[in-house]
């Protein structure tokens, strides 16, 4: 009846019969039957938004019995699945409190079921809410408890949102190394075909289509055994994606990114698609509308989570006019006991003045009545004197002691009322101080990225639009028959396109040189080279563009024959990017490359010297920045410094401006000798 009810837990069905399960297991006076059949309910009131009432309802009852019959890991099922709950519903303020709470129950029962599913439900909140750093803390705890103490259970279910985390941060060794041990260890086909599908995305960010190709080759043999493989037609088309996209074959990736179901996924696939088909328009479009949909999620967590503050401050109060009303309903008993000691005090007055006739009286007998019978009547009224003195005696103590009493109480009910307002303030103030900080830091995070890429977009369309409008003109002139030109025309016309299209892919070159310096898939190739070959192939690649008045030459202190490691493609890069940059800011004088071992001893110093305009002082360490230019008239979009620097920072040297030159700008670039002929990642 169980496997039937949980088959048909998303309908009327399987509601039915969890309920006809939960009766037969109390009529039988099965206690864990009982716990199972609930745990399908909460499945079934969990889908619906709608059936919040019922959800609360069988979790509630469920904590409860499993708690009375001991059965601990259903306690902490229902737990979970409320969590799971709000995190569905982006109640993550509450889901939050509840996680740490199931946490701390979890270690006080030593319970591993409670302790892992509260790691991991963590893990899953920080991700929701962008705090990637405590996401991939929890995840990687939830990760080493579950390995270290439920090695039956399967290894997938922390696997999952652990290495997507992971790839979101780029840790694409760790990430690899997750999956690849969850394909050992697990039993589970389901998770194992998953593990996969997260090593081929990985492949193919890191653009490795040899390890990529291998894994598709293992998913496509696996998918075929498999008669599961129907449930993965979205990871399907993403992998399809993916291969095409390595192969070059944007029109068949389109294809199969369009099928793809997930928002997020979906977006990103089409950003790559754009990217790779230089369609930055669209890239752009699609960029936007994937930090909107981001952002929207964002937002409504947000929003809930400033509901939920309002509402727990709002309970807070009502506790706190609740107390008030017990402060003043004992200041009424307060008074209450004060009239009612002063009524007592009133009869003791009364019994005073009897007792005073009495006497009185007594008297008056003792005048009368014989000496014999007038001391037994003034024994007896003493005895009875007495009795009245230790009664008055007894109601001041009495009085005194509930007076003292209600004193005390009002103290400790005053002392509370103040220690709850001023932990309620305290912790109403973190929770609002800490809202605030992730809110500045994330506006400023997108306002920072927000106006980088409009920076970059403004200065690639002015930059881009003068070569081209150059080569189109010059061109249209060219094919033009009814234009009698000259063959030295032609020929000048030919130079200007030419040099507007080297001008038009070195701002190309520039932008994708960024991006792999940024990526983790840049690699340095170190083997050994002859530096003064170097040289003068760089000035050879520049000096056709040199203006006429500039001598461009290279010197040297080392003989021609010296060698030395570096990666020759990279070092030529800086080369040619500083040797550029001086024809550009020098109209007359000379350009010299030179190559020192004395400046700087026990390494290599190379310096790129002009005639030029120069660099002042202050702007000698920002002209590094991206987009730097100091004279915005000149061609170029200020990358190419930038580039110099991230290179320098991977051969392991350094880059700066010479402030001591004032007869133009000096460039000095210094490298270490003792580098080892390897290929090793720049990462």
């Amino acid at each position: 009846m169980y496997k039937e009810a949980e088959a048909n837990v998303h309908n009327a069905e399987g509601l039915r019969l969890s309920k006809k399960m939960f009766d037969e297991a109390v009529k039988n006076g099965d206690k864990k039957a009982q716990c199972i059949a609930l745990a399908v309910q909460v499945k079934h009131y969990g889908i619906d938004a709608k059936n919040k009432s019922l959800f609360d309802k069988t979790v509630e009852n469920m904590k409860q019995l499993a708690k009375v019959f001991g059965y601990t890991q259903y306690y902490y099922f229902a737990l979970r699945m409320d969590i799971l709950h709000d995190i569905a519903q982006n109640r993550m303020f509450q889901a939050l409190r509840k996680a740490e709470t199931m946490h701390k129950e979890a270690i006080s029962d030593n319970n591993s079921y409670g302790i892992y599913y509260s790691l991991k439900n963590l893990g899953n909140i920080y991700s929701h809410r962008r705090n990637n750093k405590l996401a991939l803390e929890s995840f990687k705890k939830a990760f080493d408890y579950h390995v270290a103490n439920l090695p039956d259970q399967d290894l997938g279910d922390i696997t999952r949102p652990y290495t997507e985390c992971l790839i979101k941060e780029k840790y694409y060794s760790e990430a690899e190394n997750i999956c690849t041990r969850t394909i050992k260890e697990t039993k589970s086909d389901d998770s194992k075909l998953l593990a996969m599908f997260d090593r081929a995305k990985i492949y193919f960010l890191q653009k490795d289509k040899r390890k990529f190709d291998k894994e598709y080759s293992n998913i496509t043999a696996r998918q075929n055994k498999l008669t599961l493989a129907k449930n993965y037609t979205g990871k399907a088309n993403e992998l399809e994606a993916y291969r095409n996209l390595l192969e070059g074959n944007t029109d068949e990736a389109l294809k199969y990114a369009e099928r793809i179901s997930r928002p997020d996924v979906k977006l990103n696939m089409l950003l790559e698609i754009s990217k790779q088909r230089n369609d930055w328009k669209q890239a752009y479009k699609y960029h936007t509308r994937l930090n909107r949909f981001n952002d929207s999620t964002f937002y409504t967590i947000h929003d809930n989570d400033i509901a939920e503050i309002n509402a727990q401050m709002g309970y807070d109060k009502l506790q706190n006019e609740k107390m008030k009303v017990e402060m003043q309903n004992a200041m009424f008993e307060q008074q209450r006991l004060q009239q009612k000691i002063l009524a007592e005090k009133e009869h003791a007055e009364k019994q005073k003045i009897m007792l005073e006739n009495a006497e009185l009286e007594a008297q008056k007998m003792k005048a009368n009545i014989s000496m014999h019978e007038s001391e037994k009547v003034m024994h007896q009224m003493f005895n009875e004197q007495q009795i009245m003195k230790f009664e008055a005696d007894k109601n001041r103590t009495r009085t005194k002691v509930l007076l003292s009493g209600v004193a005390i109480m009002i103290l400790i009910v005053f002392i509370i009322y103040l220690l709850n307002r001023k932990r309620l303030r305290e912790k109403t103030l973190k929770v609002l101080q800490a809202k605030n900080n992730e809110l500045v830091i994330a506006r400023n995070e997108a306002e920072t990225a927000n106006n980088m890429k409009t920076k970059f977009i403004q200065n690639m369309s002015h930059e881009i639009r003068t070569p081209l409008n150059s080569i189109v003109g010059f061109s249209q002139l060219l094919l033009q028959q009814e234009m009698e030109l000259s063959d030295k025309e032609k020929a000048k016309f030919g130079v200007i396109i030419n040099n507007n299209t080297e001008l038009l892919m070195t701002l190309i070159n520039d932008i994708l040189k960024i991006s792999e310096l940024e990526s983790n898939n840049y690699q340095l190739t170190f083997a050994k080279h002859k530096c003064n070959e170097m040289m003068a192939m760089a000035v050879n690649t520049v000096i056709h563009r040199k203006p006429e008045n500039v001598k461009l030459y290279s010197t040297s202190e080392v003989d021609d024959d010296y060698e030395f490691v570096t990666d020759a493609k990279r070092l030529d890069q800086v080369f040619i990017n500083m040797l550029t940059n001086a024809e550009k800011y020098t109209e007359q004088g000379e350009i010299r490359l030179h190559c020192s071992t004395t400046e700087n001893p026990g390494k290599l110093t190379f310096s790129v010297t002009d005639t030029g305009v120069g660099i002042p002082p202050e702007e000698a360490e920002t002209i590094f920045d991206r987009f730097k230019k100091l004279d915005d008239f000149k061609q170029g979009v200020g990358l190419g410094l930038n580039i110099c620097r991230l290179i320098a920072e991977k051969l392991s040297g350094e880059i700066f401006v010479d402030t001591a030159y004032t007869q133009g700008a000096r460039f000095v670039l210094v490298l270490p000798t003792d580098i080892q002929p390897t290929a090793m990642p720049a990462n």
